[in-house]
């Protein structure tokens, strides 16, 4: 078990915060590792070669990495991060000296990464947790660990196994771990559909020795069982093997279907996979990346009621992101804010993604405002607060009262995971405009990097892009969370998307002079 100084169980409370399914979008990550950013940045170079990104891109990109990069003690000694950084400050070209440089860097640091940071953890850091938690978590995701997978691994550790260790002990075990050789993972995919040209794909069981295979490890037997296919797939964890079988999957899936004749291949929702010595267990071929509306569902009106017809079209354009293929979902995804957010004499298409971060940053306090008041009442320290809590009709006026009780000091938290959430909360209500500010910057890279993966895919056909998984699962969340206002702001109050986005540029600017309470609503959208 973990060892309980406040340091080590923030750590580790926002580590399983990043890699549990059910964490709400405001406290995901959404952020990739700095090794795979840097890999980012060398592929960027190549895609300015190859004509499917401007070098502006690539600058805009090497500004975003500095703040993150430098302080970074990952990355390698304090004299290899400021070559790191000299090399960022020149133009950066595809195959040139300063990219091989970076390109260095990131492949020398990806083994001793962890390494770098358990010494650090042993010692007296004064890395704030914050920083240390999305730095280790973007790096496992980064090397391809499923979240899942990292999870219960985490669990595990901080609050099942014997003995106690600090954190820094934990994250040596993680390196360990991350030096383990990717393991062959036996994966059956159940078709419900098998024409003909299905015979051509390796690994193909026709449905009866399917269902000789299938039916003892599922218990029963398969209804609707058209025949499967099975491979051995290299990966780091069963989560991520069912990932790259899902890839594959995709494109037998096009090149079938694609050849017309009546030809085609469908299949089921749930595969089967075994990581080497276990047995096999079922798992969804496509997990969700975390993309919710909740308006759509909280809505008075039927559900086929009609908003604005750019509304409408940007919400079925994100019909794709939270489980579909992952080449569509990245071009559905960047399409809705596009189409919902360029303004004319917009000098570029990627000034969309700004407009969006910018909603989101100030949709960010009122989501942990009302999650936090929520998990008050469940778990209170103080019975007449969580009652006045309970009194309150709307959450609105639950997150107001809780942001005005927590600038007083007077609120408690006993899950780990909340206090480290209030502590942010306490952080941005110190210094408004700073702090939302940082947020804005984070879910700008993110957004920004959805634009980047989409252009390498329509221009350059880049389907198997370093970040395409990455970009997609850090950018769902933030999609929803920000298209949830537009379409809220729509239904609500008639108010097209640019000017909702005007409202958040000029509520950001000016949040230093806004009261702990207004921070329940700073888009002035809530009726409820």
């Amino acid at each position: 078990m973990l060892t309980s100084t406040p340091h080590d169980v923030a750590i580790a409370a926002r580590l399983l915060d990043f890699f549990a399914a059910e964490t709400q979008w405001q406290r995901k990550l959404w952020d990739v590792g700095a090794c795979l950013s840097l890999h980012e940045l060398v592929e960027a170079t190549t895609a300015v070669a190859d004509g499917a990104l401007t070098p502006e891109t690539v600058n805009w990109l090497k500004g975003s990495l500095m703040p993150m990069i430098g302080p970074d003690v990952g990355i390698g000694s304090p004299q290899e991060r400021s070559t790191l950084v000299a090399a960022l400050k020149t133009d950066l070209v595809a195959n040139g000296f300063s990219t091989r440089v970076v390109r260095q860097i990131a492949q020398s640091a990806e083994g001793s990464y962890l390494e770098r940071w358990a010494t650090e953890l042993r010692g007296v850091s004064g890395i704030g947790a914050e920083r240390v938690s999305r730095a280790i978590a973007g790096h496992m995701l980064g090397l391809g660990f499923s979240p899942a997978y990292l999870h219960k691994w985490w669990t595990y550790r901080i609050r099942h196994e014997a003995g106690t260790k600090a954190i820094g002990d934990l994250v040596e075990e993680a390196h360990e771990r991350v030096l383990q050789p990717l393991a062959a993972h036996d994966v059956i995919v159940p078709l419900s559909r098998a024409t003909e040209r299905v015979q051509e794909v390796p690994g193909w069981l026709d449905a009866e020795t399917a269902s000789a295979l299938l039916t003892p490890i599922n218990h029963k037997p398969i209804a609707g069982l058209s025949g499967a296919i099975r491979a051995e797939v290299p990966a780091r964890d069963p989560g991520a093997a069912v990932e790259a079988m899902a890839d594959l999957i995709d494109r037998y899936v096009a090149r079938i279907t694609l050849g017309g004749r009546g030809e085609h291949l469908a299949p089921m929702p749930y595969v089967w996979v075994a990581a080497p010595g276990r047995q096999h267990e079922r798992m969804r071929l496509r997990r969700r990346r975390g993309l919710e509306i909740p308006v759509l569902i909280r809505r008075e009106e039927p559900i086929t009621g009609s908003v604005a017809p750019r509304i409408d079209a940007s919400l079925e354009l994100l019909g794709s992101v939270d489980q579909g293929s992952a080449a569509p979902a990245v071009s559905g995804g960047w399409a809705a804010v596009e189409t919902l957010l360029t303004a004319p004499g917009d000098r570029g298409k990627v000034q969309a993604a700004d407009r969006l971060a910018a909603l989101v940053a100030c949709s960010f306090p009122r989501a942990e405002l009302t999650e936090l008041a929520h998990h008050y009442m469940q778990s209170p320290s103080d019975a007449a607060l969580a009652a006045e809590l309970e009194a309150m009709e709307t959450n609105t006026g639950r997150a107001g009262l809780l942001a005005k009780r927590l600038v007083q000091g007077s609120v408690e938290f006993s899950s780990s995971s909340d206090f480290a959430a209030a502590q942010r909360m306490l952080a941005i209500l110190a210094s408004p405009h700073a702090r939302l500010t940082d947020v804005e910057e984070h879910v700008q890279r993110a957004i920004r990097r959805l634009y980047r993966v989409r252009n390498l895919v329509l221009h350059n056909a880049a389907t198997g892009s370093l970040t395409l998984a990455a970009a997609l699962q850090a950018a769902a969340p933030l999609l929803g969370a920000g298209i949830d206002r537009i379409v809220r702001g729509a239904v609500l109050q008639g108010i097209e998307p640019l000017d909702l986005a005007a409202r958040a540029r000029v509520v950001l600017d000016d949040a230093d002079n806004r009261p702990a309470g207004d921070f329940a609503d700073l888009l002035q959208l809530a009726d409820t």
